[in-house]
């Protein structure tokens, strides 16, 4: 009870203290606060990403398979549905595995609407170990074999609710998908999110051996990654010699990969290094409240001296200055988990389109809280502690004697303030050389020269529904109306399609022979696969040469177009490539639903070169590239990119009704433009980077500020009556102002000094986890040394002012 007595008499004694001293608590909290709630905020994302990623069982052991082969190509591994059949039955080293395809379903009741099918192998949904929210998901007892499979449905969350108003009498209802009726089986949860699918309908197994899918698999129970690459590794050789135009030629190595540490590759780095930045800020806020509570420790010495000689114990003030602390703490905690709540928000709104898996649920929850409260009690503790034990041994004879005019220069109290103070300058250069550099490097990449013009061009994909324009020359002539048909949409300039060459990346890669030359080590070429005009709608210059034409490209001639960086890398000093042939074997593909020309080889002569356009990126240098006649591979989907004399947009419903005309059932999907494309994908990491990155740097250098402020304040109070002395033998206020700036200037200097070295090495540690990351940028370190002493001068302006304006009689007579 005594100490219940105590507690409640101390919380009363520190709100009366806080009420007395306002702007005190309010600088501590807000300290506090803004380093808290950007820890929790960052901890939230942690915690969703790497600790509760996913609502799949054991989700921990569930792998993606990958591969590598000696061209440098990498990616995921597709197996043929024989094959999976096999590693399904065979396999020691997986628990299970099952297979997923996506799929092009359309809703065809009424106006054509694209959904994002995925098919699953009978036994994915057991896989996955997530019970239905209503009805239920299918299992292999419902998919008799080797018979088609029922026409079944599984609807995601956001499907059910978007097309059947969250009505849970939906079981059993029937969706045309093209054109067949499929019966609604269950609705999964909202976090059952595989492949982002809008509709799961069940995968047909037939023994083709050109039906490829990618695997999804769990690893047993105590075995590592390494044991089931090895026997992948093995089977997946087999398969290989069994079918050689099936897997990577010239040989590869199978990677079994988490599948979290998969999905995270290009974003985990850039959350351990934010983590990392947080948790500066969030010692910049302790630092900073610490300078805060020795000042006041310093400042109540007289008072705890006569507490002490009424007859108040150690321990007893040091509960009582404990109590103060983590009060502070806890009402920062309090407001940093509502600053949390707003920045998870602004956060998730920040970052890139597919950088995370969209399983996570990312928010402030329990563990969030809990963490937060931690923090915060921990926080008072720590940095209230030094203090109250200093105050605890006052010596009250010395105290109540001291008449206040000595100096701190040379005490223990002020040799921790300016410890302090030089940790908190050295964390905040850190900081904000990481912002300087995130920001520089957003900007460069924004700077980065194009190879073709974004401006006004907007892109529209058309994935067509399965067993449609099932030949060659079906589909050849669907594609060809089409963007004929957009060609004369009123404000379109040019129309044009490719299959593989959407800037700035061209997703086919592969090797090639030039005729005459004996053939290079890793000699490869991107191939885009593109309609005629399709140069003069991205704006990408002819060089030399001439163009395929229209013609040329309907009837699939053999005829190539390359960049200039290919002419420059296989035809050095000047040689003309103009009629050379080249070879491009993968051209010939022995897989369902890709249609190549009926007659002709895969040898092309090149009539031309075009300038070198971004094709892997903005962050890579641009590879070698061909372009060829579209119509040398048709595959199901194509992307037409469309030039506007002005705002793209205002043309949509024009192109979804021109589509429309010529195949009813066929929708459009994914309308964006280029500019979109490039703010939304190849731009967005590194803005993402630099605008966090630019918040926290904000926030610690004003946390700086206001302790070098403290800092110095304190200090020209406590030299009140040595600057009076000084005055009165003769100094002028020019002396004084030297010695008030001398200090600044030495914290600050000796701040900036470990804060660059400390930036040198951990740029070069982020420089391997985030693209775009320069560790050697001299503008930066230069830039960010300067705003940082011009900072620091003016946080000490105001004390410096105070000081040159003492009047020695008065500060002779100061206690």
């Amino acid at each position: 009870m005594n100490f219940l007595t105590n507690a409640a008499a101390d919380l009363l004694f520190t709100l009366r203290m806080f009420r007395k001293n306002p702007s005190f608590s309010l600088v501590a909290v807000l300290s506090l606060a803004l380093g808290i709630g950007a820890s929790s905020a960052i901890f939230s994302l942690v915690y969703a990403l790497l600790v509760d990623p996913y609502p799949y069982k054991n989700s921990e052991r569930i792998i993606n398979i990958s591969f590598s082969d000696k061209r440098g190509d990498h990616g995921t591994l597709w197996y043929s549905i024989p094959d999976f059949l096999e590693i399904q039955k065979a396999s020691k080293t997986l628990e299970d595995v099952a297979a997923r395809e996506e799929t092009v379903l359309v809703v065809t009741s009424g106006l054509p609407e694209s959904v994002r099918g995925v098919a699953f192998s009978p036994n994915a949904f057991e896989h996955f170990g997530v019970p239905a929210m209503l009805g239920r998901t299918f299992v292999p007892a419902d998919i008799p074999q080797p018979a088609a499979p029922p026409r079944i449905a599984v609807l995601s969350y956001l499907f059910w609710q978007k097309h059947f108003n969250a009505n849970t009498g939906v079981i059993g209802q029937t969706l045309e998908l093209n054109h067949q009726p499929y019966t609604v089986m269950g609705v999964v949860p909202p976090r059952f999110t595989w492949n982002d699918a809008d509709v799961y309908v069940p995968m047909p197994l037939t023994p083709d051996a050109r039906h490829f899918v990618p695997l999804m698999a769990r690893v047993k129970p105590g075995l590592t990654l390494d044991a089931v690459s090895a026997e992948l590794q093995a089977m997946s050789e087999r398969f290989a010699k069994q079918n050689p135009d099936l897997y990577p030629k010239g040989g590869f190595k199978i990677h079994a990969q988490r599948l979290n540490d998969f999905l995270l590759q290009r974003f985990g780095g850039t959350l351990n290094v934010l983590a990392a930045a947080v948790g500066f800020l969030l010692l910049i806020a302790c630092a900073n409240v610490s300078i805060l509570l020795l000042a006041r420790a310093s400042a109540r010495q007289k008072e705890i001296a006569v507490r002490i000689s009424l007859g108040a114990g150690a321990r007893r003030v040091v509960q009582q200055l404990l109590t103060e602390s983590v009060v502070l703490s806890l009402l920062g905690g309090l407001l940093g988990v509502l600053l949390a709540y707003r920045g998870v928000g602004a956060i998730v709104a920040l970052m890139p389109q597919y950088s995370v898996p969209h399983e996570a649920a990312i928010q402030v929850n329990g563990q969030v809280v809990l963490f937060t409260f931690a923090v915060s009690v921990l926080t008072g503790i720590l940095f209230g502690m030094a203090p109250a034990l200093q105050l605890a041994k006052t010596d009250v004879n010395r105290t109540m004697q001291e008449s206040g005019r000595g100096t701190t220069a040379n005490s223990r109290g002020g040799r921790t303030h300016s410890l302090l103070i030089v940790a908190e300058i050295a964390l905040t250069m850190i900081l904000l050389v990481g912002a300087g550099v995130a920001i520089r490097g957003f900007l460069a990449m924004s700077r980065t020269p194009l190879g073709y013009q974004p401006e006004n061009v907007l892109t529209v994909n058309l994935n067509l529904i399965a067993g449609h324009y099932g030949t060659w020359e079906k589909r050849a002539i669907f594609f060809r109306n089409v963007v004929e048909s957009l060609r004369t949409i009123p404000g379109v300039k040019a129309a044009t399609l490719t299959e593989t060459a959407v800037p700035p990346r061209i997703g086919f890669n592969t090797d090639f022979e030039i005729a005459g030359q004996p053939k290079a080590v890793k000699q490869k070429t991107r191939v885009g696969l593109i309609a005629s005009d399709y140069f003069s709608t991205l704006g990408i210059p002819l060089l030399q040469g001439r163009l395929q034409s229209e013609a040329e490209i309907q009837r699939a001639g053999r005829f190539a177009v390359i960049n200039e960086e290919m002419a420059r890398r296989y035809w050095p000093s000047g040689r003309d490539p103009i009629g050379v042939r080249i070879q491009v074997p993968e051209l010939k593909l022995n897989v369902p639903d890709i249609f190549i020309p009926p007659t002709g080889d895969q040898w092309f002569e090149i009539i031309g070169v075009v300038g070198t356009a971004r094709n892997q990126g903005l962050q890579d240098k641009p590879d070698p590239a061909i372009y060829i006649p579209y119509t040398m591979a048709l595959v199901p989907g194509s992307v037409f990119l469309l030039k506007t004399e002005g705002d793209p947009h205002n043309i949509i419903r024009a192109v979804r009704e021109r589509v429309r005309a010529i195949d009813a059932d066929q929708p459009v999907t994914e309308v964006r433009t280029l500019d979109e494309v490039l703010a939304d994908y190849e731009r967005a990491y590194p803005r993402f980077s630099a605008t966090l990155f630019s918040v926290f740097a904000f926030v610690g250098l004003l946390l700086a500020a206001t302790g070098l402020y403290s800092v110095i304040s304190y200090t020209v109070s406590r030299r009140t009556h040595e600057f009076g002395i000084r005055m009165a033998l003769g100094a002028q206020r020019t002396d004084v102002l030297r010695l008030v700036l001398g200090l600044t200037a030495a914290l600050t200097a000796a701040g900036v000094a470990i804060g660059l070295a400390g930036s040198l090495a951990l740029n070069r540690i982020i420089a391997r986890y985030v693209a775009a990351w320069d560790p050697n940028d001299p503008i930066a370190y230069i830039a960010v040394s300067l705003v940082l002493g011009a900072v620091a001068l003016l946080a000490c302006w105001l004390p410096a002012r105070r000081a040159i304006e003492i009047q020695p009689m008065l500060a002779l007579r100061h206690e």
